[in-house]
């Protein structure tokens, strides 16, 4: 019986993970209840997301951009958890110009009560290097888009 119960494990396993394309991936890791991390890989973008307990009374900063060896990479650390949000991003790379859409969806779902920070790393890649590009980070969050940070960067 404990055989049977393995393989219909092992079935459901390779059938979600077989749903998965390679260019959008969405996973979700609990660890001891300390961190959650959730991976996106959509076109250039990798959107790495991770929640931990937090303190109160921290100001998180604006986002920080900055540039790689042909990619640029954008971290924010805020108040939330992957419980609370579904988080999802893309980015728009038109030109010179890039725009990365973050999305903060409320979950219909009951959380503890405990206060978490929610940190995204997100890796836009296959940029050229040497050039400048015009970076725009835009929020979205309860219908509404608010542009968070814009700063001209040039790729290594």
């Amino acid at each position: 019986m404990k055989s049977i119960i393995a393989a219909a494990a092992v079935v459901l396993g390779a059938t979600a993970c077989s749903a998965n394309s390679a260019t959008d991936v969405t996973h979700v890791v609990a660890t001891q209840n300390v961190a959650r991390d959730s991976i996106q890989a959509s076109g250039p973008l990798l959107l790495v997301v991770t929640d931990s307990l937090a303190r109160p009374g921290v100001m998180f900063a604006l986002p920080s951009i900055t540039p790689q060896q042909g990619s640029i990479v954008v971290s924010n650390t805020r108040y939330g958890s992957l419980c609370r949000f579904a988080i999802s991003g893309y980015a728009d790379v038109r030109g010179d110009a890039i725009g990365l859409h973050v999305a903060f969806t409320e979950r219909l779902t009951s959380c503890t009560a405990e206060l978490r920070a929610v940190r995204y790393d997100a890796t836009i890649s296959g940029l050229s290097r040497g050039k400048a590009y015009d970076v725009a980070v835009i929020h979205e969050q309860n219908g509404v888009a608010d542009t968070v940070r814009k700063e001209t960067v040039v790729v290594r």
